[in-house]
């Protein structure tokens, strides 16, 4: 029996048709005229049916969808709205094989170094939401709260927040520690009395 396989939609309706011309002609070759018009319309309704419950497993939402209408739809309608669905899956197949096997998109929050290592194709930057870099490299920073570029909001210097914890981070500096010996003060320094010079004026 036909089925619809692994064909297109385009070619399964080709080759589908071409079938059932052959079948008809062999069918309707001894019907009288005046029969001819009945058994054609019975006719074209088994054959949009026929054609909608060979199709594939992946086309049951839309072949029950057409199936359900009142009245439902000609050989012609069903053709074209399986055309679309069939472009519709394909844009599907196409957008989760670029976002990798498991379907799912690694944002680049993980700018940070967090997280196994992955494929920078595969890396989404949070600044510009475009891939293959982190937003660290991001050569289109823009800052959410200055509206500036060159920099991210985490950056900023005008945002208060950034601006307190720059200045906590000043206040706790603890001084290098220093030795004694290079910091003694003049008043503890030990002091040699120089030897008197001798004198050369006395006999």
């Amino acid at each position: 029996m036909f089925q619809h396989g692994s064909l297109s939609i385009q070619d399964y309706y080709s080759a589908f048709l071409t079938l059932w011309h052959e079948y008809a002609d062999l069918v309707t070759a001894d019907v009288p005229i005046a029969a001819l018009p009945t058994i054609q319309t019975i006719h074209a309704t088994t054959r949009r049916d026929q054609f909608l419950m060979k199709l594939r497993p992946e086309y049951e939402s839309v072949r029950s969808s057409l199936l359900n209408r009142s009245p439902v739809p000609s050989l012609d309608i069903c053709f074209g709205e399986l055309l679309r669905e069939e472009q519709r899956l394909s844009t599907q197949a196409i957008l989760e094989q670029s976002h990798g096997s498991s379907g799912t998109t690694t944002v680049a929050y993980a700018a940070q170094g967090r997280g196994p290592p992955m494929h920078s194709k595969n890396l989404q930057c949070f600044c510009c939401k475009e891939y293959g870099h982190i937003a660290a490299t991001c050569p289109k920073k823009f800052c959410s709260y200055c509206k500036k570029k060159g920099h991210i909001i985490k950056e900023c210097r005008i945002r208060p927040q950034n601006r307190q914890a720059q200045a906590f981070q000043t206040s706790v500096i603890v001084p290098p520690i220093t030795t004694s010996a290079t910091h003694d003060s003049p008043s503890t320094a030990c002091s040699v009395p120089a030897p008197p010079a001798p004198d050369y004026c006395t006999p």
